[in-house]
């Protein structure tokens, strides 16, 4: 369901929690990073994602349907960058940062992300993974140097609402008990 709030003056897609909040509960607090300490309401939430969104549709268009991978602990640009994938109409493709260099090609040879983003503590398991795939975009995220904020910062925010519920959104994969490791979609709806 599709409503306008007349304070904002903004179209906002009930499926879409982090806008409804952003417009609702703005100076609430949304995310805490344990790690880092960082802290967003949903307004800041909300704006990195919109910026975020921004930035891969400058590097693919909306709704492309491309894959963007990520190896990292569970953090805030996490959190940011799968919202902004469901936003932008990309999907995301989450990598268990305990699996190994060799296990990590596997995965990226079978989803073939167009963008690499990867906290640098897994630098080696990800250049593994990344070696002669040729992944065009690739995102090194130093905790310390806020690289996923700067890249985002650079580009315009973004109002698009990729909210189709049976839209793809998450790339996982079942851990294997025999063979090569499955690839399953989930929609915006399954989440």
């Amino acid at each position: 369901m599709t409503r306008i709030e007349p304070a904002a003056a903004r179209i906002v897609d009930d499926a879409d929690f982090i806008a409804v909040h952003a417009i609702t509960n703005g100076d609430r607090l949304a995310c805490v990073d344990l790690a880092s300490g960082v802290r967003l309401t949903y307004r800041e939430f909300d704006r990195r994602v919109a910026k975020c969104t921004g930035y891969l549709e400058s590097l693919f268009g909306p709704a492309s349907g491309e894959r963007v991978a990520i190896l990292a602990r569970n953090c805030i640009d996490t959190l940011i960058l799968h919202f902004a994938c469901v936003r932008a109409g990309t999907i995301l493709q989450p990598l268990n940062w305990r699996l190994s260099g060799p296990e990590l090609r596997g995965l990226v040879e079978d989803a073939s992300p167009a963008l690499f983003a990867y906290q640098t503590e897994f630098e080696a398991g990800a250049e593994i993974a990344m070696r002669g795939r040729g992944i065009e975009h690739v995102l090194r995220m130093a905790p310390d140097d806020n690289r996923l904020v700067a890249a985002i910062d650079a580009k315009p925010a973004s109002d698009s609402r990729g909210t189709n519920a049976d839209a793809p959104v998450t790339l996982l994969y079942t851990s294997r008990t025999t063979g090569f490791p499955k690839g399953v979609i989930v929609t915006h709806r399954n989440t």
